[in-house]
Formats: C-alpha cells, structure tokens, sequence
C-alpha cells in the first residue's frame, strides 16, 4: 500500500498479487506492464520496468508460492486467454 504519495514497493505489489491470487484463484492473475505511459507516474521501487520481473518472481517464492502458480502467473494465463479468445 503506498502512503504519503510514495511510489509502491515490490513487496506492496507481490501482496496485491497475493490477494488477487485468493481471491480469484491462481488461474484468474497475470503480469502485465504499461511502464512509462503516463506522466510523472511515480515506479515501484524495485520493479522499475518489466525487466526487474525476476525481482517479483524471486518474491513470489520466497513467499512459498508454487512453480505452476509463477509460470500461469507470467504466461500461463495469458496465453489460455489468447487462446480461448481465438476460438470464440
């Protein structure tokens, strides 16, 4: 949660991961970025740009999280999405 106008830390962004995931389930979350589209929109401080990605990831586990639960987080879901929306 970021307080007094700070920019978001990673571990604020792994914990709203974390309650989107029970809220939703595992199958309902994925990583997406829009990194340097609006003005003076402060980062999160350790997620920069999607190449910090393996920061989160790193969080993720160290949080127990589930090596299936990383890769539908990251592109699992995503591509089941794509897919589903091609064969409607």
């Amino acid at each position: 949660m970021c307080h007094d106008d700070q920019p978001a830390s990673l571990r604020d962004v792994a914990d709203h991961v974390e309650h989107v995931r029970a809220l939703a389930g595992p199958e309902s979350v994925g990583l997406a970025g829009s990194y340097g589209t609006a003005v003076d929109a402060p980062h999160t401080i350790g997620l920069e740009d999607a190449s910090c990605y393996p920061n989160l990831i790193a969080e993720l586990l160290h949080r127990d999280w589930s090596e299936a639960d990383i890769a539908a987080l990251t592109r699992g879901n995503a591509a089941r999405v794509v897919r589903e929306a091609k064969a409607l």
